[in-house]
């Protein structure tokens, strides 16, 4: 399940809600969990030292990295929600400014605006790069002991 299957979910969990069936309510919020781990992380990442990005889109790259983090709290409201009106009635922030500053990053990197194709085989990079990341902060610490 990604990151993606939240938003996806949520026409086929409304009609299930509308018909009297009802959404499976632990999918749904294990879709929002997936999403929550999925923003956190890419949180994490942007703060990184270890990638650095061209002056062009620093502050684009900070609209992107904030509105994630934002996205994080009702995330979280949605993976602990206790019945599926809860989990439905929670609001997100206007994304509209990440939106732009993404396909401004984009635009001035030279890549395709089409984040779904030009993505396709990276929707999984941090279970790459976190690792990664914590190796280099490992061996960092390891040599301010020796």
């Amino acid at each position: 399940m990604s990151a993606k299957a939240v938003a996806d979910g949520f026409a086929g969990w409304d009609d299930a809600y509308a018909n009297g069936t009802g959404p499976d309510l632990d999918q749904a919020k294990a879709a929002a969990g997936v999403a929550l781990d999925a923003r956190y992380n890419s949180v994490l990442l942007f703060d990184d030292p270890y990638f650095l990005w061209p002056s062009a889109v620093a502050p684009e790259v900070i609209i992107v990295r904030d509105a994630s983090l934002a996205d994080v709290g009702p995330l979280s409201a949605m993976k602990n929600a206790s019945s599926y009106e809860q989990f439905r009635n929670v609001v997100f922030p206007d994304a509209t400014a990440a939106s732009t500053a993404a396909q401004e990053i984009r635009l001035a990197l030279g890549l395709s605006p089409d984040t779904t194709a030009s993505c396709a085989g990276y929707e999984n990079g941090h279970q790459i790069l976190l690792p990664e990341k914590a190796e280099r902060e490992a061996a960092l610490a390891e040599q301010k002991t020796t």
